[in-house]
């Protein structure tokens, strides 16, 4: 049933509602895939049809039809776009049109916009003839140059393999290039066209074959691969028998090759010198990577889990990149026991002292409370779906969330699910994390889970083990009874049935100081080893709930040992 349970919420959590589209999914990244060929041609068509007049250029039909059809669907098919905020998948359709109206749609308006206006205008018109203006409009279809980024980022992920990536890096910086001298040649053609239409002398005019460029003989062939021809020996070590004929010619000339020298050379010595000095640094990473990849691939693990434990690596290490790590530095080694402990105890106590109880507790013995930091906590990374709980376990201790989107699930009352935690950290309040904490009781008393909770985005939490936290109180024997006096005028009213009793609600109960002292003092007996007691505690409580299971029994409530959860010693 566990196993049950569990596969049921991992299928709730990957969920996707009808009518929304996930950004991983088959359907969208062939729209992607369409999407950079339709990209590519609008930046090769764009230019000839401003450019090439005479005669004039005519973007063939068929073509046009497709790419404005296809960047209507692309439009409409981003209100239906599930999209990833802070590694949490957002399948709200309200969130999603808000975003889609927030960032790409006014584009969309202006690309896809533009051509409808053009067609209505044709229709209007009765012509197939292109009013000047709306060539000139087209200029804005360059604007769907911003979704590049967009688009490579999740065509990334579909490439597991190292020597595919490469390739496709290579392919993308070809084609940048060819794009670059596509457009210088374009212009200079159209800077030749417009100075021999005022009847001066230009390269057009002084070509040995003037008739092909311009005139009625003019062949759009031999206009563009002549001007393609001069632009690529602007770049390149090449040669060729056009030259500039006027000022206007050798000013672009000379902005061309200005340009060219500090942009291309620039970017070829830069790019080099670049890869080499990261496949230096990161070299170790990309031989784990690399690894990765052929292992996956070899063991035929589905692309979606592919994707989940690169982007968790990722994460991880770009985590650990943002700040200087414990383990890499050396000089820490030569520390103190001593100096080692308030180190650690001045990077958790902003996350524990939120916690009246351990609050208390550093101001009742602060080296006790050192010594929890240094023994007792550790950070847990989450990745998206991870779980850090189950319910139905058995609690190793009291769980912060240091940051992070987690989600606390019942397992047969989904219904009652609540959302945990926030993106980023916590909100700080007199130098304290006004973090959220789960399972209290845990430090004191074996406690058993009565939810699931898990991760939606990535995230971290601090566990404070039950066993360690004992033994450190263990220690320091003469301090054990007023902590539990403090965990008990603390602790926080629960009902041994609610379902979300895992998670503590802001609000403090006063406990009679009779049941503090019969209940902690027997609990705690002295000359009897920490984690013996912990255990002498487990066995009242399984027994006081085995005595609570057979009076309901009695009563008509039918219950078994298994689903009756043993609750804490503390009173609520």
């Amino acid at each position: 049933m566990e196993e049950e349970a569990e596969e049921a919420a991992m299928g709730e959590a990957e969920f996707v509602p009808r009518f929304v589209l996930h950004p991983n999914s088959k359907p969208r990244m062939l729209l992607d895939y369409v999407g950079c060929a339709f990209l590519l041609y609008d930046f090769l068509i764009t230019p000839m049809v401003l450019c090439f007049t005479e005669p004039l250029f005519e973007e063939p039909r068929v073509l046009a039809l497709m790419t404005l059809a296809y960047w209507s669907v692309e439009s409409i098919s981003a209100f239906f776009t599930a999209f990833y905020l802070w590694g949490r998948l957002v399948t709200d359709r309200r969130l999603i049109v808000l975003r889609h109206l927030s960032t790409w749609f006014i584009i969309d308006v202006l690309t896809v916009g533009v051509e409808w206006a053009k067609i209505f205008q044709q229709a209007a018109s009765g012509s197939r003839s292109e009013v000047y203006s709306f060539r000139i409009l087209r200029v804005v279809r360059l604007l769907r140059a911003t979704k590049i980024n967009k688009m490579a980022k999740r065509l990334n992920d579909t490439f597991t393999h190292e020597f595919r990536k490469m390739i496709v890096e290579i392919i993308r910086l070809i084609i940048g290039v060819v794009v670059t001298t596509h457009t210088i040649a374009c212009l200079w053609f159209a800077l030749g066209l417009s100075i021999a239409e005022d009847e001066r002398t230009s390269w057009v005019t002084e070509n040995f074959r003037t008739d092909l460029l311009i005139g009625e003989d003019a062949m759009i062939k031999f206009q563009y691969f002549c001007s393609l021809h001069w632009s690529l020996t602007q770049v390149t070590p090449g040669s060729t028998e056009i030259n500039p004929a006027s000022w206007e010619e050798r000013a672009f000339t000379s902005v061309i090759l200005v340009v060219s020298l500090v942009s291309f050379s620039s970017f070829l010595s830069s790019m080099t010198a670049a890869v080499t000095r990261l496949r230096g640094l990161t070299r170790g990473n990309d031989d784990r990577f690399m690894r990765l990849n052929m292992y996956l691939e070899g063991h035929q693990v589905q692309k979606d889990l592919c994707i989940r434990i690169r982007r968790y690596l990722e994460f991880s290490l770009a985590e650990k990149s943002r700040s200087v790590q414990e383990e890499d530095v050396d000089l820490l080694g030569l520390l103190s026991i001593d100096l080692h402990k308030e180190l650690r105890r001045a990077k958790f106590e902003r996350f524990l002292l939120g916690y009246q109880v351990l609050a208390d507790l550093q101001l009742l013995n602060p080296v006790l409370f050192r010594n929890i930091c240094w023994d007792a906590c550790s950070i847990t990374s989450l990745a998206p779906l991870d779980t850090a709980f189950r319910a139905g376990e058995t609690a190793a201790g009291m769980y912060f969330v240091m940051w992070g989107i987690f989600t606390l699930t019942p397992p047969k009352k989904r219904q009652l699910t609540l959302e945990v935690g926030s993106h980023d950290k916590p909100p700080i309040v007199n130098g304290v994390y006004q973090c959220e904490w789960l399972s209290d009781r845990a430090l004191f008393a074996m406690w058993i889970h009565r939810a699931t909770l898990r991760a939606q985005s990535f995230s971290q939490v601090m566990l404070v083990k039950r066993n360690k936290f004992l033994a450190c109180l263990q220690e320091f024997p003469l301090d054990e009874g007023h902590v539990m006096k403090i965990a008990a005028r603390h602790t926080i009213a629960c009902d041994p049935q609610d379902p979300l009793a895992d998670r503590v609600k802001r609000q403090v109960t006063e406990a009679p100081k009779k049941l503090v002292t019969n209940l902690f003092m027997d609990t705690f007996t002295p000359g009897v080893p920490g984690l013996k007691r912990a255990q002498t505690v487990d066995d009242a409580v399984a027994r006081q709930t085995l005595n609570r299971t057979a009076t309901a029994g009695s009563t008509g409530r039918r219950g078994s040992q298994a689903e009756q959860p043993m609750t804490s010693p503390m009173p609520s």
